[in-house]
């Protein structure tokens, strides 16, 4: 039988109203007015902007005629049409034979909701680079069931400024296990507030730099085993200003602190304890865990700064092992001149420590709890006994000093009536 002609493709500009409409379309005439003015014929690819680009264009419409043409690439086709509101005629799009989608959406800035029907089959696609970035006005995309991302080499920005978007989900088939780049995928996507990325692997990766920079809303991000963090991801809400963290729904004992590093190492701890096919929730947390002196000192750190105060980072569950910016190793332990430090209490005036080993319901502060005490203590050459009030002295317990108690009053004797001192000093802090 004869085939059938389908005609060329074409972009066709026209108005109705205050719109402007693009129509893409196959026919086998040329469209009636001047080409590049009125009509553009679809070539196979473009590496930037159609000569159909035009900040006056308020609407797209894909006609059914084309249903009969299979782009090899979709690259730059609706970029930067920043007054376009609507998208209509999805589902005449065929796209399985494109291989090409970078920058497709990208500058969209007027575009409220997308959504990619069934027709929309990315299985043959390498590059993804840019599709949706720009689209600022976006606050719902839907993907298409048929959203395969096998082939997909390069994610570099793909939704990078989509600004006002607040959920992402990805079917089944959006396993980019292809990529090597994924470099700011989500770069100032800064209303998500969570990510399921169940399905990624970045085991072909080599660029996931910046690749959560900005999304400072974000509060649930769920990774497999299959993703390895680089040091460079930027993970949101990382740092002492916001005093946030993550943690992990797990019993893995893996604490964090405000270092990038850190944080990145340590999920990756977690992810890699996990069973094949399994996958990890991390939740961005606020609380915060501050220790007070209590009128000691913590010393100084590396940086040759006081530091007054450290903050918890760790799973909900765990002893605390790491504290403020990688300063102290377990619990900070401060210093008083004349004191015993007794440990921590979340009472100033509290006189027995309860230290916390585990994250408080609460954001709480935590205070050095001190005591002094009685003591005698023997000077170097033995020839001298001396009364004093105030910290534990330094040295052996029972031979270099003894701490005076009440027991002597039913006739024991001290431990330092058997020394063979020649003197007696009552220091002025024994008045205490």
């Amino acid at each position: 039988s004869p085939t059938v002609p389908v005609g060329d493709p074409y972009v066709v500009k026209s108005t109705e109203g205050s719109d402007t409409i693009l129509t893409f379309k196959t026919s086998l005439r040329q469209p009636a007015g001047t080409e590049g003015t009125d009509w553009w014929e679809i070539e196979d690819s473009y590496s930037a902007a159609p000569g159909w680009r035009s900040n006056t264009v308020t609407k797209v419409t894909i006609d059914e005629s084309f249903k009969s043409y299979k782009p090899t690439s979709t690259a730059y086709w609706f970029y930067q049409l920043d007054k376009m509101s609507s998208i209509e005629g999805l589902s005449n799009l065929d796209t399985s034979a494109s291989s090409n989608m970078s920058h497709m959406f990208s500058g969209c800035g007027a575009l409220p909701f997308l959504e990619l029907p069934a027709a929309f089959d990315t299985r043959a696609v390498e590059d993804m680079s840019c599709m949706f970035e720009a689209c600022s006005a976006l606050t719902s995309l839907t993907l298409s069931s048929t959203f395969d991302t096998g082939k997909v080499t390069t994610m570099l920005s793909m939704f990078q400024y989509c600004s006002e978007l607040t959920s992402l989900t990805f079917p089944d088939a959006f396993k980019p296990t292809a990529a090597t780049n994924m470099e700011s995928m989500f770069n100032m996507c800064g209303k998500l507030t969570s990510l399921d990325l169940s399905h990624f692997t970045t085991s072909s990766s080599t660029n996931i730099y910046n690749m959560f920079g900005g999304c400072s809303m974000l509060e649930s991000l769920t990774l497999p085993k299959t993703f390895t963090m680089q040091t460079n991801t930027w993970l949101p809400g990382l740092s002492s200003s916001t005093n946030s963290f993550w943690i992990a729904s797990m019993s893995n004992a893996v604490s964090y602190n405000t270092s990038e590093d850190t944080a990145v190492d340590n999920i990756n701890t977690v992810l890699e304890g996990l069973q094949d096919g399994a996958s990890q929730t991390f939740t961005k947390a606020s609380l915060r865990l501050t220790y007070d002196a209590n009128d000691g000192n913590f010393g100084q750190d590396a940086q040759h700064q006081d530091i007054t105060e450290a903050y918890l980072y760790g799973n909900e569950n765990d002893v605390i092992s790491k504290t403020g910016d990688g300063a102290f190793d377990n619990t900070p332990v401060p210093s008083r001149d004349g004191y015993n430090y007794l440990g921590y209490a979340d009472s100033s005036t509290a006189t027995t420590p309860n230290t916390p080993t585990k994250f408080p319901a609460s954001s709480t502060t935590y205070y050095a709890i001190w005591s002094q005490g009685a003591y005698v203590v023997k000077s170097s050459d033995g020839a001298t006994l001396t009364f004093t009030y105030g910290a534990q002295p330094e040295g052996t317990e029972d031979e270099d000093w003894w701490a005076v108690t009440d027991d002597y009053a039913s006739g024991q004797e001290p431990g330092w009536s058997s020394s063979t001192a020649t003197a007696v000093v009552i220091d002025q802090s024994f008045s205490g």
